[in-house]
């Protein structure tokens, strides 16, 4: 008793008593005495302080227990300096509190709440606050208690903090003075000391912190607390159904918890927030418990959210943002400014119009991307409202178990009627922002593109980003640093991973034949990264892409064009060459996206031209002037029949060629200069019709102008001699209008869609042009060889036993070495095979530039080995043991691969050959891309080869340059094809392959 003041303790006592202020509380040695006397103090509104002048501890209870006018005076006449004032917001105040107290005819925790109705009116929303008070066992007490904290929260109270002079030596805390600043207009303020530092003599100084009075205890309640007979059944107290739980992002932190607090946060240290819906006007929020080992412990306490019900459907486009709704709930406590959850996109709330009964949304904020929703869908709030619950820092991966237990103020739900609701955490805040703004091709979403096409996004910054949200679709913040971007191409039919693109720290990536070979079905996903996190949310969008390659661009491809122009862009100016020599034409007018007049595809669109000003030119270049021989090709629809002079393509004026329709003799024909005159090869226009597709060829060898109409030779114009065609000017090349002496057009508009335009240097064969249009309306059947003409060698390699004769189709001579010859022991097709034993047996055919590599070509066998070890050659067209120059296609421990030449050039197959088994190997070389294929599957792509040719003989079974790793089995249908047959997977032919052309 000697360290304590045995007499304040007495006096708080006595007016304790006189209170009917009595506690109950058990001391366990689990905590500190400190702690303890803490709990004591805080139930009974009391301060505890050693006194300076005796040392011994003093209590005093905060108490209206003075005469003001006997208060000392702290003013500017005392006060050394004032170090801050303050007076705290309405809005930051409490307005309801909830005592918990301890029923003891219940023998259980018992609330009682009050409320600050005029403070609510003023902020318009409920702010709460639970204060845990076990020692209280009175429900009276523990109103009057609620009263007293509740005028103590509820009040804007200053707050001073001062530096007086030795005046204020006596003031202890607790006690009361009078404070004036003239400057703050203040006069007579009671304040309440909070605590003193009295430093010493020396320093002549007094540091006091103080608060404005306004603690006393009411001695009178008017909350009813009366004793329960029995325990009621909550009335209208049910399970919460409308909610959402989610986990914090970084934004919400930062803004609740200051960027101070964020910098600090360790990584992998995450939070969690919840909103709920009201189902029965009484409730008055609820509280949070979660599961911790078994228990349910209380963590936070909730008012219900404002939400609203969107009538329509939301897509994903950022422009998809004003939804009808049909009403608000919770007293509608939605405002501009306002962040909301629908789905698990984050959105800001931008516009309300009450009229339009409509809410206009900025979309995909924060760490979300824009994403669709159905009609009916809840759009949230995340407001005052919103519980956020920084009471446990948690873990990724962590799965957190919630109740959400409604209450009516006196009622709970019990723990046994709320369902359990989980939520995993992600360690959301630590992720970055996902790209912004993804466009593929320009559009956010794009139903086509063309074969190579851009990706384009903004950066995001999570760390700067915290002052206002800004829409997915805004442009670049700053790339945060450590991210980078990745993007993923499948096969969206089957959702087979292409190529993944990893590390990218530009705003923009090209995406073509490179990464994606020929598919035409793509999913593109793409996300940021930072320290192997990927961001929370990842964009993702399917579409077709127009490939330049399809069966019908490769029968034009094959026969070299000087010039390709499909008409299939979707976008801007240009109409691309698709012939690899990059001879772009430019757009006036036009319309694209016109259906495709193949029947093939409908992938590849096509031009429409309005017949009165819509033209493309092509510049002068001196390959499309050729002299020797020339071909056009198209396929026009009309959409109305011509009566005056009109072009389709044309490169004239007094000289060159051009496909049109001729007024004078009312035909579409095929013009050439050629012997100081126009030889013009016609078809009466009374043979076409209107929206009807027709496939036109106009050819010229020298001597004989034709027209083909549909693959049928239509018209001819004998020259009677041999002539080479000429040319008035140096004239650029027009579709769909006359050209001029130069680049300009001077008429003769075509009305109608145009489509596949290709100028050859040389006259197409009758089998080629029919070839073409077969493929166009895919009317070739499986006995046709559409690339017959261009086919080099066919070696079937049927016969009977033991021949040594092998024959190929195309007439070559082919000869025989060691013991190779025909085998009817094993057979893919045709009753026999070529055999080769692997010692010395091989064929030779001599060098024919039909099989050089300069161009396209496919080389494909049906094989059956029997032997695998090592290198095993099928065929090798060279002579450099360092394989630099022609072409090979062998099998290296199992494994097909070729090589055209170059390092560059070698593709190799990640599928081997299976012993004993006939399969098909194939590799086709398309301008600079290697392609190998196995039993029809495509299997590796290379892209940037050139080839070398050699004058070298063929070898098949053996490498002709190392006379050595020679084949072991059988092959059959061996067949080389000056052109590209394959581009993409395929089903091998069941049959043997066809000996005759398209008829």
């Amino acid at each position: 008793t000697g360290d304590v003041d045995t007499a304040s303790f007495t006096t708080a006592a006595a007016t304790l008593y006189a209170e009917n202020f009595g506690l109950s509380l058990a001391w366990t040695t689990e905590g500190t005495a400190e702690e303890f006397v803490n709990l004591i103090v805080s139930h009974i509104g009391a301060t505890i302080y050693p006194a300076p002048d005796t040392g011994k501890y003093t209590l005093k209870l905060v108490r209206n227990d003075y005469v003001v006018g006997d208060t000392m005076v702290i003013d500017p006449s005392n006060v050394i300096a004032m170090r801050s004032f303050q007076r705290a917001s309405t809005a930051d105040l409490t307005n309801e509190v909830t005592i918990q107290y301890r029923d003891p005819d219940q023998d259980k925790d018992a609330k009682v709440t009050v409320q600050n109705l005029a403070a609510i009116r003023s902020v318009g929303r409920v702010v709460r606050r639970v204060i845990e008070y076990p020692g209280i066992r009175n429900g009276d007490l523990a109103a009057r208690v609620a009263q007293r904290e509740l005028l103590t929260l509820s009040t804007p109270l200053a707050k001073v903090s001062l530096e007086v002079n030795l005046t204020a030596w006596n003031l202890r805390p607790g006690d009361v003075f009078r404070f004036s600043w003239p400057k703050l207009g203040i006069t007579q303020l009671v304040m309440r000391v909070l605590d003193v530092e009295y430093g010493d003599l020396r320093s002549g100084k007094i540091m006091i912190n103080a608060v404005e009075d306004q603690f006393d205890l009411p001695s009178a309640s008017y909350v009813s607390t009366l004793p329960p007979v029995w325990e009621p059944v909550p009335t209208g107290l049910a399970d919460i159904t409308s909610y959402k739980l989610f986990e914090l992002p970084y934004f919400a932190i930062i803004q609740s918890q200051g960027e101070d607090y964020a910098s600090y946060l360790s990584d992998n240290r995450n939070f969690t927030g919840a909103i709920a819906a009201r189902n029965n006007g009484l409730w008055t929020g609820y509280e949070l418990h979660e599961n911790v080992g078994g228990t349910y412990t209380f963590r936070e306490t909730g008012t219900f959210s404002p939400w609203v019900g969107i009538t329509n459907a939301a897509g994903k486009l950022p422009t998809d943002n004003v939804w009808v709704y049909a009403t608000f709930y919770d007293d509608g406590e939605i405002e501009v400014g306002d962040l909301g959850i629908i789905d698990n996109e984050w959105v800001q709330v931008s516009a309300i119009d009450t009229a339009a009964q409509t809410i206009t949304v900025e979309r995909g904020v924060l760490d979300t991307i824009p994403a669709a929703h159905i009609a009916g869908s809840r759009l949230w709030v995340v407001g005052e409202n919103a519980l956020l619950d920084y009471s446990v820092q948690r873990l990724s991966g962590e799965t957190v178990t919630y109740k959400l237990l409604p209450e009516t103020g006196d009622e709970i739900l019990p723990i046994a009627s709320a369902t359990a609701r989980a939520l995993t955490l992600t360690g959301r805040q630590e992720r970055p922002y996902p790209p912004g703004n993804v466009q593929i091709a320009g559009s956010y979403y794009p139903s086509s593109v063309q074969e190579e096409f851009a990706v384009t996004w903004a950066h995001r910054d999570r760390t700067i980003q915290t002052a206002d949200p800004i829409p997915w679709s805004s442009a670049s913040v700053s790339l945060e640093a450590g991210v980078t971007y990745t993007i993923q191409l499948y096969r969206s039919t089957d959702n087979v991973l292409l190529t993944t693109l990893t590390g990218i720290t530009t705003a923009t990536q090209t995406v073509g034949v490179a990464e994606l070979g020929e598919e035409e079905n793509v999913r593109l996903n793409m996300f940021s990264v930072k320290s192997a996190l990927n961001s929370l949310q990842t964009y993702t969008h399917d579409f077709t892409r127009v490939i330049s390659t399809d069966d019908y661009s490769l029968q034009v491809l094959a026969d070299t064009p000087l010039g390709y122009w499909r008409l299939g862009d979707l976008s801007g100016t240009s109409a691309a060459d698709s012939s690899g020599n990059a001879r772009t034409g430019t757009r006036t007018g036009t319309t694209m996206n016109a259906g495709a007049l193949l029947a093939l595809t409908t992938l590849n669109k096509a031009t429409s031209f309005n017949g009165t000003s819509d033209y493309i030119t092509v510049p002068y270049v001196a390959a499309l002037a050729p002299t020797a021989a020339v071909s056009v090709e198209v396929w026009i629809q009309m959409s109305s029949l011509p009566t005056a002079d009109a072009s389709i393509v044309s490169k004239t004026e007094t000289g060159g060629y051009a496909l049109v329709y001729d007024h004078a003799t009312t035909a579409i024909a095929f013009k050439v200069r050629r012997n100081s005159a126009f030889a013009l090869a016609g078809y009466a226009l009374t043979n076409f019709a209107t929206a009807t597709p027709y496939h036109l060829v106009g050819t010229y060898d020298g001597r004989y102008a034709r027209l083909y109409v549909n693959g049928v030779l239509v018209a001819t114009n004998d020259a009677g001699a041999s002539y080479a065609i000429t040319y008035g000017n140096s004239n650029s090349l027009a579709i769909g209008a006359e050209i001029g002496a130069t680049t300009a057009v001077t008429g003769g508009y075509f009305a109608g869609v145009i489509d596949e335009v290709a100028v050859y240097g040389s006259a197409l064969s009758a089998e080629r042009t029919l070839a073409h249009y077969k493929v166009g309306k895919n009317t070739a059947t499986a006995a046709e060889d559409t690339f017959f003409e261009r086919t080099a060698l066919l070696l079937h390699m049927d016969g009977a036993d033991g021949s040594t004769t092998f024959t190929d189709v195309k007439a070559k001579t082919v000869t025989p070495s060691g013991n190779a010859q025909i085998s009817t022991a094993q057979s893919k097709f045709g009753g026999a095979s070529g055999l080769f034993d692997g010692t010395g047996d091989f064929l030779t055919v001599a060098h024919s530039t039909d099989f050089s590599i300069t161009g396209d070509i496919t080389v494909e066998a049906w094989v059956y080995p029997t032997n695998l070890t090592g290198v095993r050659y099928i065929a090798r067209k060279g002579t450099s043991t360092t394989y630099t120059t022609g072409w090979a296609l062998a099998v290296n421990a199992g494994f097909p691969y070729a090589n055209v030449g170059t390092s560059s050039g070698t593709i190799d197959s990640p599928v081997a050959l299976t012993l004993n088994t006939w399969q098909h190997v194939a590799f086709t070389k398309r301008g600079g891309t290697l392609r190998m294929f196995i039993d029809g599957v495509l299997v590796n792509t290379v892209s940037g080869v050139t080839g070398t040719d050699v004058t070298a003989s063929l070898t098949i079974g053996r490498d002709s340059a190392a006379t050595a790793r020679d084949w072991v089995g059988h092959i059959e249908e061996l067949r080389i094809t000056r052109g590209c047959r394959y581009y993409k997977t395929f089903t091998p032919q069941t049959a043997a392959f066809p000996d005759v052309a398209v008829s």
